[in-house]
């Protein structure tokens, strides 16, 4: 029998390669994907405002089946958006998260081309890292969907804000490279995670996983985020006991 709800979240992050994830996860025989990629339910604020919520507009995006055992979606946003959290507590409190984690300076970089490919960004990459902060206090929030380019590459506090509110062992980090580079590996991790045969990782054809190119990122620029970043990527290594040189080169 299925599960009765959603249990497992690719949760982020944006630009880490959730996209070639959620394909390989539902190549799995066992899971039930969502119908579209981003459903962006939790995140969704005007939503959650003032009324009684139906999960049924949720449910409409997925179709389990007998031999499903896991029901999941990819919103990569749920990780960075605070609100989300508690709602998505208060839907399944067994909930389990995925988080794939890319270097945040090249995130930042492939973010930024995504928003200036999509028309929703007019500044050159080095002023927009650079006033980001100023940009973010505008909001009501302190957070913003386009303009978090530095902001989203601050795992290490969004990670213990999902901690807060779920069981660790509810939790488990990937970086975008081990997807890269050793698929099965990585695939048989998550699928045992999810509770899962971990057989069908071995059938699953590799993909490209970042298919954009852009121009290389100035100089200037990837010394600023290097220095931005160092001492976060420092604090990901204690938290996740991870080893991030090649992301501090």
């Amino acid at each position: 029998m299925p599960p009765d709800r959603v249990n497992f979240l690719v949760g982020g992050t944006q630009k880490g390669g959730t996209t070639a994830l959620a394909e390989f996860l539902s190549a799995h025989p066992e899971i039930c994907f969502s119908r579209r990629k981003e459903v962006h339910f939790f995140d969704n604020d005007p939503l959650f405002a003032g009324h009684q919520l139906q999960y049924n507009r949720y449910h409409q995006y997925f179709n389990p089946g007998e031999s499903t055992r896991a029901i999941g979606e990819a919103t990569p946003s749920y990780m960075y958006w605070k609100s989300a959290l508690q709602r998505i507590r208060h839907y399944n409190p067994e909930m389990k998260w995925i988080l794939i984690l890319r270097n945040p300076v090249e995130r930042a970089y492939s973010h930024y081309n995504m928003e200036i490919r999509e028309n929703r960004e007019n500044l050159s990459f080095s002023d927009a890292i650079r006033i980001e902060r100023t940009r973010l206090l505008h909001t009501q929030t302190n957070q913003h969907r386009v303009f978090s380019y530095l902001d989203r590459g601050y795992y290490s506090k969004q990670i213990k804000r999902i901690t807060s509110e779920f069981p660790k062992n509810q939790l488990i980090t990937v970086k975008t490279e081990d997807l890269q580079h050793r698929q099965t590996e990585t695939l048989e991790l998550l699928f045992d995670f999810l509770g899962l045969d971990k057989s069908p990782a071995t059938e699953i054809q590799p993909r490209t996983i970042f298919a954009s190119e852009y121009e290389d990122m100035p100089d200037t620029d990837r010394q600023y985020l290097q220095e931005t970043f160092k001492q976060e990527i420092e604090e990901l290594e204690n938290l996740l006991d991870w080893d991030c040189t090649a992301w501090k080169k």
